[in-house]
C-alpha cells in the first residue's frame, strides 16, 4: 500500500515490490505487494467501512437540524450548520 507520507512516490523494483520515497524523493524502504489473502481482507474491511459510513450518513441526514450540510469523509462525519 502506498500514498502515506513515507511513500508519496514510488518506483517499481520488480513485479511484487516497490521502493517508497518521501516528499524529498529520498528512498525510505521497500514494500511488497499484498498477497491474495491480504487483498481480500483489505477489500472486505473497505466494504464494511463503506456500509458503516452509509448508515451513519443516512442516520445523520434523518436527524439533522435545518440548514446543515453533512459530509462523511473516511470514518468521520462533519457538519456545517448555519
Amino acid at each position: 500500500m502506498a500514498g502515506d507520507e513515507n511513500c508519496l512516490y514510488m518506483r517499481q523494483l520488480d513485479e511484487n515490490r516497490i521502493m517508497c520515497q518521501n516528499a524529498a524523493r529520498q528512498n525510505v524502504g521497500y514494500r511488497n505487494a499484498m498477497t491474495d489473502q491480504q487483498l481480500q481482507v483489505y477489500m472486505h474491511q473497505q466494504s464494511i467501512n463503506q456500509a458503516n459510513n452509509a448508515m451513519m450518513l443516512q442516520y445523520l441526514q434523518s436527524t439533522k437540524p435545518v440548514n446543515c450540510t453533512i459530509r462523511a469523509i473516511g470514518n468521520q462525519a462533519y457538519t456545517n450548520c448555519r
